[in-house]
């Protein structure tokens, strides 16, 4: 509604001046409701400090910070939450556009912000750039950057982290990914420099077959090689070093008859079956001895003990020494070509002497 003017000066019929009593006071009535309603003015001043915002409302004044020459908006929240908010709204006030907001905490919420001028620096609050690529390098996390962080948590259903070697525009040169649960995948080499610790390397036929359920473990023990399989001891790998250089208190083996050894082993067929956690028999026919039956031949043919298990009561499996077994053979063939020896000179005596 605009101001309504009281006219003061205009003579009416009955020779007085101004508009008639009734008009005048409505006018000053709806000029009242525009002033305590929603005055609308083309401008306004303040000139001084606002006073008595002890009561609840909202006031505003000049000057009334320590004489700073700013203007000053007061909100006394009373038994509200307090603030301030600024919108606009389309022409009808049907639609609004979102809200600035200052909370009675100090807290600003701006929907979001455009730098028309310099950046924002980061030590207040800013990202230091005013593009994607200025800002990331500023807050050190540029393509170019080497950022350091206490930890890194990826959730995703796959997460996975890419390499790109030599700033290779390639999906990724070697992947790192999460491709299963419990499961990190590398997808690319892998190269140790140093020492790699791990509670095991998965067993799988050849490159291209599937991994199996099992896991396989080498152990030095100084002399041998032991071959793990999961917890279960499956024997000392074959390793035929004999260099002098490692060996002491060498001496020539005595045995009565390296014969009567190599006949008091039996030969025997068998099949393996399933015993323990990871040996399963596969119907295969195979030629070989009875590990205790070879250790009652000899000794040293044979590590282990029958029916022997770790401190955890896993099967420790008994092992032939090919070694072992190869010289027992080696010592019967000495012995027996001592016999065909003296057999031929049994069979052909020495000529004798000419006579004189």
């Amino acid at each position: 509604m605009a101001r309504q003017v009281i006219d003061q000066s205009t003579v009416q019929a009955n020779g007085k001046r101004g508009e008639p009593a009734t008009v005048a006071f409505n006018k000053i009535n709806q000029n009242f409701a525009e002033l305590y309603g929603n005055p609308r003015v083309g401008s306004m001043a303040y000139s001084s400090t606002a006073v008595g915002f002890n009561v609840q409302g909202g006031y505003i004044g000049w000057n009334g910070e320590s004489s700073s020459g700013s203007m000053n908006f007061i909100c006394n929240r009373g038994g509200g939450a307090g603030g301030f908010s600024w919108r606009s709204v389309n022409a009808d006030n049907s639609q609004g556009g979102p809200p600035l907001t200052y909370a009675y905490d100090g807290t600003l919420t701006v929907p979001y912000l455009v730098v028309s001028g310099a950046p924002i620096a980061i030590a207040y609050g800013g990202t230091g750039g005013t593009t994607q690529a200025t800002a990331r390098n500023s807050l050190g996390i540029g393509t170019d950057s080497a950022p350091t962080f206490a930890g890194i948590e990826l959730s995703n259903s796959n997460p996975y982290i890419d390499f790109h070697y030599n700033k290779s525009a390639a999906d990724f040169d070697v992947r790192l990914i999460n491709s299963a649960a419990g499961i990190l995948t590398l997808q690319g080499a892998y190269e140790v420099t140093g020492r790699l610790a791990s509670a095991g390397t998965w067993c799988r036929a050849g490159l291209s077959a599937g991994r199996g359920g099992t896991v396989y473990n080498y152990n030095w023990t100084g002399s041998n090689v032991d071959v793990w399989i999961d917890n279960t001891y499956v024997g000392t790998m074959t390793l035929f070093g004999s260099d002098y250089r490692f060996k002491k208190y060498i001496s020539d083996a005595k045995v009565p008859s390296y014969l009567d050894r190599i006949d008091a082993y039996r030969i025997v067929n068998y099949q393996r079956k399933v015993f323990g956690a990871v040996f399963r028999g596969d119907g295969t026919t195979y030629q070989g001895l009875i590990a205790h039956e070879a250790q009652a031949v000899n000794p040293l043919a044979v590590t282990g003990e029958k029916d022997g298990v770790d401190e955890s009561g896993n099967a420790r499996i008994q092992q032939l020494d090919p070694m072992a077994l190869i010289t027992d053979l080696m010592g019967a063939v000495k012995e027996l070509r001592a016999e065909v020896i003296a057999l031929k000179a049994a069979g052909h005596p020495a000529p004798e002497p000419a006579a004189a």
